[in-house]
C-alpha cells in the first residue's frame, strides 16, 4: 500500500481517498483543496491588481512602459544575484511596477513639463506622491503579505 501511496503521488496526485469512504473525510478534504483554490486566485487577483496600476502610471507617460519592462527585469535578476529565492524574486518583479505609481496623481502639466520645474511644481509633486504613497501603502502590504503567504 505504502509503494502506490508514493507512486499516485509521484505521478503528480495532490491526495487520494482510500475505502471504505467516509463522508465526513471527503467533505474535508474537498473543502481544502476548494481552499487551495481560491487561495490561488485571490493572490492572481492581487497580481493583477498590481499590474494594472503599474500598466495606470504608462499611461501618464509613454516613456514609462519600456522602463517599468526594464526596471521590473533588473529587479528580478538583482535579487536573484543577492540570493533571494525563485520565488520571491519574481514577486518583486511582479511588484516592482508600482515603483512608478505615484506619478498617476501629478497633473500632466507638471510631470510633462520640458523644463526645471518652479519650486511650487516641485512641491506640489512631492505632496502628491507621498499623498499617493500614504493611500496605497496599506493595500500593497495586504497584497504583498497574502502573495507571500499564499506562494508557501
Amino acid at each position: 500500500m505504502k509503494a502506490m501511496n508514493i507512486k499516485v503521488l509521484s505521478l503528480g496526485a495532490v491526495d487520494y481517498i482510500t475505502k471504505p469512504i467516509s463522508p465526513a473525510i471527503v467533505r474535508a478534504r474537498v473543502k481544502t483543496h476548494l481552499s487551495l483554490v481560491q487561495a490561488e486566485q485571490l493572490k492572481q487577483a492581487h497580481v493583477d491588481l498590481v499590474q494594472r496600476l503599474g500598466r495606470a502610471a504608462e499611461y501618464k507617460d509613454t516613456d514609462t512602459g519600456e522602463h517599468i519592462v526594464r526596471m521590473s527585469q533588473y529587479s528580478k535578476v538583482l535579487a536573484l544575484a543577492l540570493g533571494m529565492d525563485e520565488q520571491r524574486a519574481e514577486l518583486l518583479r511582479q511588484a516592482a511596477p508600482m515603483h512608478d505609481v505615484g506619478k498617476i496623481g501629478i497633473p500632466d502639466a507638471i510631470l510633462l513639463k520640458p523644463g526645471k520645474l518652479t519650486s511650487e511644481e516641485f512641491d506640489h509633486m512631492k505632496k502628491a506622491r507621498h499623498n499617493w504613497r500614504a493611500n496605497i501603502s496599506k493595500l500593497l502590504i495586504a497584497i504583498i503579505t497574502t502573495c507571500a503567504y499564499t506562494c508557501n
